[in-house]
């Protein structure tokens, strides 16, 4: 009798273990104009104003499954999170013990059974919008009537607003952020039939929703940016296709979009994201346009920062004295090198073009070796033993520096992908952020050109 009563103890602790799972999983065979197959499934966290990555999921052939555990992952519990690609996003709501099913074949989400209030919310909200979804995603838009494209994006949005209205899970956060949130989701899936190709005709012809939101005031709260995801996505597209593509101004989107936010915090907000996620061309040419609206102390300390930030990368400026460890744990910094010149290789053991480009530059630093020139390797590997092993079991240059990733090689140098050759002249002056790979004679005729100075 005690060996049964454990047992059904045990069962009885199983399932509620498995019921306390709480992951998302399914397929995802997605393809785009291209008829490229997507690589990944990206879930998303949102920020303000944009998204952030969590995780990517590599998904293919045969049966293009994906599925990521947020078990114990208490900081993305009771949250909206996203899942998709390339400017695709499906949202779910993540809470302890939902397992969410989701998905997604050629821009067609479905969600499966057994969802909680606001994963069903989520689920008749794409049911509303899909016909508008996948006319933002269709390269035969642009040769599509004037009248069948007002017809999708007006009825679309009627339907979308009486939804909207009627959003009642009884989770009162989770109900107020989506009901001002989708409305902004609903702009940015409209303003992408522009991206498309697609202008109307004459201006009768343009669907009433775009009338609607043309002549209103749109970015007016801060709200705008604290709880919508969709908030950069949506000023730049709104900039671009009311001014640039419907009233045919000449300018720079950027210039126009300053102009369309009309709430102070947003504006900075807006503005300072977009230099620092180098959004834009080089800041240094935004940074005097961008100051008048720069306002409290916080924002002006981030605004100095992205001024040095981009003051780091334009040749003839002095370089960051980074320093990083070597195999011993020895730190080196940039300055021990001074009177010679630098040559970085930012690479890493998971690059075959990084080792496809070795061979070269252990010949060049054989070549160079009785002249003023050091060859520095700056692994961002994030994995040590497999950087550390990789060093000592093939020929290298002589100076190997391991990063994990982090520090200056990747915020003030912003490399971004491997491998990236970076040269310093001999007073410790950028040279050049992106320099010739060493497979070719233009690195050595770059080298030699610094060393006859």
């Amino acid at each position: 009798m005690k060996s049964f009563k454990f047992f059904l103890f045990f069962l009885f602790g199983t399932l509620c273990s498995k019921a306390q799972t709480s992951s998302i999983e399914g397929t995802f065979n997605e393809h785009y104009i291209a008829n490229m197959s997507c690589p990944a499934i990206a879930i998303f966290e949102p920020q303000e104003g944009h998204f952030s990555t969590i995780s990517e999921i590599s998904v293919g052939k045969p049966d293009y499954r994906y599925k990521m555990d947020f078990t114990g992952k208490s900081e993305y519990m009771d949250k909206i999170l996203f899942a998709g690609y390339n400017g695709e996003y499906f949202p779910f709501y993540m809470k302890k013990g939902e397992q969410v099913r989701l998905a997604v074949s050629n821009a067609t989400p479905i969600y499966g059974k057994n969802l909680c209030k606001e994963n069903k919310v989520f689920a008749g909200w794409f049911n509303i919008i899909q016909p508008l979804h996948h006319l933002s995603l269709d390269k035969n838009t642009p040769y599509s009537s004037a009248d069948s494209v007002l017809d999708i994006v007006d009825k679309t949005w009627k339907k979308s607003e009486k939804f909207i209205a009627k959003i009642k899970t009884g989770n009162k956060v989770f109900d107020d952020k989506v009901r001002f949130m989708l409305p902004y989701e609903f702009m940015y899936e409209a303003l992408r039939v522009f991206g498309t190709g697609w202008m109307a005709p004459t201006k009768d012809k343009m669907p009433e929703y775009f009338q609607h939101i043309f002549a209103g005031d749109n970015f007016n709260t801060p709200r705008v940016w604290k709880d919508n995801p969709f908030a950069t996505d949506d000023i730049v597209w709104y900039a671009s296709a009311k001014h640039i593509l419907c009233e045919m101004k000449q300018g720079q989107t950027f210039n126009y979009a300053i102009e369309d936010i009309s709430d102070p915090y947003v504006k900075q907000e807006f503005l300072l994201y977009s230099m620092e996620a180098q959004l834009v061309g080089n800041p240094l040419e935004l940074i005097k346009i961008c100051e008048p609206y720069i306002t409290t102390d916080a924002n002006k300390a981030r605004l100095a920062e992205i001024k040095r930030k981009a003051s780091v990368i334009v040749p003839g400026n002095g370089w960051v004295d980074m320093e990083y460890p070597d195999k011993d744990g020895k730190m080196h910094k940039l300055s021990e090198f001074l009177g010679k010149v630098v040559v970085i290789d930012v690479w890493a053991t998971w690059c075959p073009p990084c080792r496809a480009e070795l061979p070269y530059l252990v010949k060049l630093e054989k070549e160079m070796q009785d002249k003023d020139v050091v060859f520095i390797g700056y692994s961002i590997d994030q994995n040590h033993d497999a950087w550390l092993k990789w060093i000592q079991s093939h020929n290298m240059v002589k100076v190997q520096l391991w990063t994990g990733n982090k520090g200056p090689i990747i915020d003030d140098y912003r490399v971004n992908a491997v491998p990236q050759f970076i040269v310093f002249s001999k007073d410790g002056k950028l040279v050049s952020l992106n320099a010739p790979r060493p497979s070719g004679p233009e690195l050595k005729e770059l080298i030699e050109k610094e060393l006859a100075k």
